[in-house]
This record gives structure tokens, sequence and C-alpha cells, in this order.
């Protein structure tokens, strides 16, 4: 696994490796966990919330939506998602340095738009949709 980090449309996450691929094929992934807390939550239901929407960005295809590569649970308990690593930087990060110009603002929000439209087609509501959670390719492509 690599020092350097990333933020994605989950959080910020550390870069790794996908180990379960030839050295041929090796591939960039972020990678994402979730520990189960005492927080009053019912824990069988935040796992299972987990899985759901691990399960349910993975059917989503559409060069807007980070793909889920794999999910699973590690030996300490915790859950983790392997979504796609995206190089790049979160749409919050870039309007941290000012606004945008409005073609591209409009650019970035039809991209969005799009995206939200293949996940509600896939009857998945993303209930966490904010500038933290866009990412921005080097050339301004949104996931």
């Amino acid at each position: 696994m690599s020092s350097r980090s990333a933020a994605s449309p989950l959080m910020a996450m550390p870069r790794a490796t996908s180990p379960s691929l030839s050295d041929c094929a090796k591939k960039m992934v972020g990678l994402t966990t979730a520990t189960v807390r005492s927080s009053g939550a019912d824990p069988a239901a935040i796992v299972a919330r987990f899985e759901r929407e691990a399960v349910a960005a993975a059917r989503i295809e559409h060069p807007n939506v980070a793909t889920a590569k794999d999910f699973g649970r590690l030996d300490n308990g915790s859950f983790y998602l392997v979504p796609e690593y995206i190089e790049g930087k979160s749409l919050r990060e870039v309007l941290d340095h000012g606004a945008l110009r409005p073609d591209v603002a409009l650019l970035i929000a039809r991209q969005i738009a799009s995206a939200l439209e293949a996940a509600h087609a896939a009857g998945i509501v993303h209930r966490d949709l904010k500038p933290d959670n866009v990412m921005l390719t080097e050339d301004g492509f949104a996931k």
C-alpha cells in the first residue's frame, strides 16, 4: 500500500495496488474501511447497509461513477470497500481556490446529473452528494 492518499467519493483514502491481480495487470485502487462502533445503532443494520451500498455501486456502469472493485470483511471485524482509484482533486479542493467559470461549472453539473440519473435508474439514491464526494480528474472529468 502506498502512503500517498487521495480524496474519494467516500472519504480520504490510501492508494493501494490490488494484490489479487497478476503482476502484468495490477491496477491502482482506493481503499475504504468501516468499523462498526457502538453508537446506539444496530451493528447488523450498519453492516447490511454498507454491503448493500457496495453491491449497488458495483452495479452502476457509467463514465462519471467510480466503480466498486471489491467488498469484504477483515480479520479485525472492519469492513472494506475497494473503489477505483481516481487521480485528481475533489470538487471541494477546486472550489476552495475560487469560483469556477460558468462553462466549467455547467460541464461538471451535467456530468454529476448524468451520474445521478444512472444511479436512480438502478434504484440507488446517493445520500451524501457534496463537493467533497465529487472527484475531478486532471482534465476536469467528474466522477
